[in-house]
């Protein structure tokens, strides 16, 4: 599949339409899942899926994930847009690229992982995951230690180490069991997503002013909390994640402008919420 090669994409045709955190999993009749998502991308010439589009479940069968991605482009293509992947936690190692600079550089696109010095900070998994990507960037030269490309590659670096091997594939009707089962070893867990959804906004701005001094904006997801932030003269967006419960955003840059709106249970873009000139 192109969208999922590494080589750079430095503008994606507009409109661009962004999303993240669909979380996909492949149990059931995912080809219809998939369908429903079309109003998402109807009438954009670029459809952005911005990370974690695949649920971090079915991750591990690289199989039936890579069929899902490419179902998803499909289409797409078939409704005249580009899909175009962006790695996330969640999907790493089935997708290369990580982010994109859009509107001529004045809008970064990025999952949002890389903000967090610990990847994911509300896991019990978080001190090792800085760590591992503390060791990573030490062992590079200074110079290209102070690129976002190399503080992306940390994050990645980080996830494959520490959470590649307990990736073991689907867990089917064992993932609630699961999940619960993580709370319970964790439960601090909900205080710190919570102390994460507070400084996200301002470490995403403070991601912008070290490594895209001349963006305007800055498109993420990660945290599945939506919402608009202006700090500092930039615009922090955040889509949330589709589908899931709390509100999700679709984002679309078109014609000098970012127009976001609600994204409804359909998938079906609703309110404007916020209409920004870049």
């Amino acid at each position: 599949m192109a969208q999922m090669r590494s080589a750079d994409i430095a503008e994606a045709p507009e409109p661009v339409a962004i999303v993240s955190d669909l979380h996909l999993s492949c149990r059931g009749r995912w080809r219809d899942r998939l369908r429903r998502l079309r109003p998402l991308w109807a009438g954009a010439a670029s459809m952005v899926f911005n990370g974690d589009t695949i649920t971090w479940a079915t991750a591990a069968d690289a199989g039936v994930s890579r069929q899902m991605l490419a179902h998803l482009a499909d289409l797409c293509r078939a409704d005249g847009a580009e899909a175009v992947f962006l790695a996330g936690n969640s999907d790493f190692d089935l997708v290369e690229l990580r982010h994109l600079d859009l509107a001529g550089g004045k809008v970064l696109v990025t999952h949002g992982d890389v903000i967090f010095k610990e990847v994911c900070p509300w896991r019990a998994a978080g001190p090792q995951l800085r760590l591992a990507r503390r060791n990573f960037l030490a062992a590079l030269p200074a110079q290209q230690r102070q690129t976002l490309e190399a503080q992306l590659a940390a994050a990645r670096h980080a996830v494959a180490e520490v959470d590649c091997p307990r990736r073991i594939g689907p867990l089917g009707h064992l993932e609630l069991p699961a999940r619960l089962w993580r709370l319970l070893k964790n439960p601090a867990q909900p205080w710190a997503v919570m102390r994460t959804w507070r400084l996200a906004p301002s470490l995403a701005a403070e991601l912008l002013e070290r490594y895209r001094p001349r963006a305007r904006a800055i498109i993420l997801g990660h945290t599945h909390r939506a919402g608009l932030w202006q700090i500092g003269g930039r615009l922090i967006i955040n889509t949330g994640a589709p589908g899931r419960l709390g509100r999700a955003l679709v984002a679309r840059i078109h014609d000098g402008q970012i127009v976001v709106r609600r994204v409804g249970r359909d998938y079906r873009p609703g309110t404007t919420i916020g209409r920004f000139k870049l």
